[in-house]
């Protein structure tokens, strides 16, 4: 649904909503990466969680998977006095599942990470839930009943990320739904809590094990709306057919199209910059047309 395909039963293949390229059949699909089992929340909450493999369909390729993190550290409630916040402000939400278990051929999950919530523990290292100053506020299902609710978990976090697409669609309605994803990606940074684990790692595959358990960072609206913090964002709308059949062998792939983007900066300023490190990121941000007889990419 997200490529604006659909699997026919019928013919065993994939039904073309619109072969039309203004990206008006394919649409954004933001899923929560799921919670960790409340019975099973623990004081050693990373562990946890990086045994705890994301709920389907949040293992999708093609959807923007969001997971939770925390800053709510502080309790002010006098009947939780004798307890204590398991997660360190700016780390993993206790609640989070991530990909770490997954094979290495699987996507990196989640994608993002919003605020999600804390849990606490007591002197006994007895875990519990439900600590309003730790969790978020939220309205109420039924408004006559009462006004306002308590909410955390990966869906309270996946609600702030459907927030902040609803906003970019808003501010502009031309973007395709991959840019929309691609801006909220491209925004997130991580905090200094999930740094800090990233410079105790040991070589490149601990590197991508943290990603696959804070995705990409927190996304920030203010960066996905404008250039910020004096970084120049350019987005670029195409489509491109990277891969061809080959000439001898339809079967095997060879190289196809390839596409080059000028910086819109003037040359010279570049030129000015001399030996003055520059950072340049780039978020690729495209839907796969899924494979009915392969599992691994649907």
């Amino acid at each position: 649904l997200a490529a604006g395909r659909a699997f026919d039963p019928a013919t065993q293949g994939l039904i073309y909503f619109d072969d039309k390229e203004d990206g008006l059949e394919r649409r954004l699909i933001i899923v929560s990466a799921g919670n960790v089992d409340p019975a099973r929340l623990a004081v050693d909450h990373l562990d946890r969680s990086d045994t705890e493999p994301v709920h389907d369909p949040a293992q999708a390729w093609n959807a923007l998977t969001v997971g939770a993190f925390t800053e709510r550290v502080s309790i002010d409630d006098q009947a939780w006095n004798a307890w204590e916040p398991v997660a360190a402000a700016g780390d993993l939400s206790p609640w989070s599942t991530t990909s770490v278990t997954f094979e290495r051929q699987w996507p990196l999950k989640p994608d993002v990470v919003f605020e999600g919530g804390n849990v606490v523990r007591n002197p006994k290292s007895e875990v519990d839930i439900g600590c309003a100053d730790l969790c978020l506020l939220s309205t109420h299902y039924k408004p006559s009943a009462k006004p306002f609710v308590i909410s955390d978990g990966t869906s309270a976090a996946t609600a702030q990320a459907a927030r902040m697409a609803a906003i970019i669609s808003a501010q502009y309605p031309t973007l395709w739904p991959e840019s929309v994803r691609g801006l909220i990606v491209h925004s997130a940074e991580w905090t200094r809590a999930m740094q800090a684990h990233l410079k105790g790692a040991a070589g490149k595959r601990e590197r991508e094990l943290l990603v696959r358990r804070y995705g990409f960072g927190v996304p920030k609206l203010s960066r996905a709306l404008r250039s910020a913090n004096d970084a120049l964002t350019l987005i670029a709308q195409s489509t491109i057919r990277p891969f061809a059949a080959g000439e001898k062998d339809p079967h095997k792939r060879q190289m196809g199209e390839i596409q080059f983007f000028d910086l819109p900066w003037p040359k010279d300023v570049l030129q000015g910059l001399g030996e003055q490190p520059v950072r340049l990121r780039v978020t690729l941000s495209y839907f796969i047309e899924p494979n009915p007889g392969d599992s691994a990419a649907i």
